[in-house]
């Protein structure tokens, strides 16, 4: 329960600090405005949140496998249910990925979608298995 607060709480304070990183707002891409403050540097503000998100995949990812352990069912069970929730593992990378593009981010992006285009499908990457690798526990209980 306190990681779904924590993810929540951080996924709120996260989108208004994208959504507010620079005031006005519509200067984010509306480079004819010459009075806009942005306080935020793009390269620290994403390193800095991606690498927040790596931290929570890997927690998500191990809490329920130390729960598995302390079950009481056959070894063999055990192993199959962690191998099931073990294929979050493939969210992390995709969160590696991730962190790998943003090695390559420039620090004042000049055309943005271009510049986020990578970084928009990786997260949906992320997100799409995520849930698949959520819905398998499921669907797959007849095996074990």
């Amino acid at each position: 329960m306190v990681m779904i607060v924590m993810v929540v709480i951080w996924i709120i304070i996260r989108t208004f600090m994208l959504t507010f990183r620079c005031v006005p707002v519509q200067s984010l891409w509306d480079y004819t405005i010459t009075d806009k403050v942005c306080n935020i540097n793009s390269g620290q503000f994403f390193l800095g949140t991606i690498t927040t998100h790596f931290i929570m995949d890997i927690f998500i990812l191990v809490l329920p496998i130390i729960e598995v352990v302390k079950l009481r069912l056959p070894t063999g069970q055990k192993a199959a249910i962690a191998a099931l929730f073990l294929l979050g593992l493939i969210v992390c990378i995709a969160s590696m990925f991730v962190l790998i593009v943003l090695v390559n981010f420039p620090d004042n992006p000049m055309q943005l979608p271009h510049d986020y285009a990578m970084f928009c499908i990786l997260g949906s990457v992320e997100v799409n298995i995520a849930i698949v690798s959520g819905e398998q526990l499921p669907l797959t209980y007849h095996l074990y």
